[in-house]
């Protein structure tokens, strides 16, 4: 299998941490989205990392189909998937993704001299929100946010791209709850392995 990602992307680090709990073996393809690479273009229409191509040909887009798909194919115990029969935990994933999704939009937005457009200030403002909406909810509701699922994995990604890119919003001492979050989840360590330091240096998958 062949992951295609780059090394800021949050859902490519969700991926990848993803496959690594899983015990998956893969090739790495490092590529940026924006230059509208031929290899990339030939394996997904929409020109979006991340994309996992499967040896029978099939190519998975949307990393949350990804990561679902090498949890169901994987032998790893490190990492289950939600339980969408819950539907609290199955709101730990939305709010996750969403986090994910609005951080990574209103990040980008300056690529296209948009910095300052009524979509990324509505953004920056629901960001905000959701950060102190959740600083609640763990304090209130520790136990929904301890479990090794995919939801858990995914909003502790978010949250280290909402410090790397919008450092205003979330800064760990105004948010106590969330920094214990972060230091005591079971996805702690993976995610220092392929921290955005090292994904800068486009290692092999065979490097962890």
């Amino acid at each position: 299998m062949k992951l295609y990602l780059n090394a800021t992307s949050p859902f490519s680090r969700a991926v990848l941490a993803a496959a690594i709990l899983s015990n998956h073996q893969l090739e790495l393809v490092w590529t940026d989205p924006w230059q509208e690479s031929p290899e990339l273009i030939e394996v997904t229409p929409f020109v979006t990392i991340p994309v996992l191509t499967i040896d029978n040909g099939s190519s998975i887009s949307e990393s949350l189909c990804i990561c679902r798909y090498l949890i169901e194919s994987g032998k790893g115990e490190s990492l289950c998937d939600t339980d969408f029969r819950l539907p609290e935990n199955v709101a730990v994933l939305g709010f996750a993704k969403t986090l994910m999704e609005i951080a990574f939009r209103t990040a980008v937005l300056p690529r296209f001299d948009m910095a300052e457009s009524a979509w990324a200030r509505k953004g920056k403002q629901t960001l905000q929100q959701a950060v102190k909406q959740l600083e609640q909810d763990l304090a209130e509701q520790p136990a929904r946010y301890q479990t090794a699922d995919l939801a858990v994995l995914y909003l502790q990604v978010a949250l280290d791209y909402l410090q790397l890119r919008h450092a205003d919003i979330l800064s760990l001492n105004e948010y106590p709850y969330i920094r214990s979050f972060l230091r005591e989840t079971p996805f702690t360590a993976v995610l220092q392995q392929i921290s955005l330091a090292t994904l800068a240096k486009q290692p092999r998958y065979g490097d962890w």
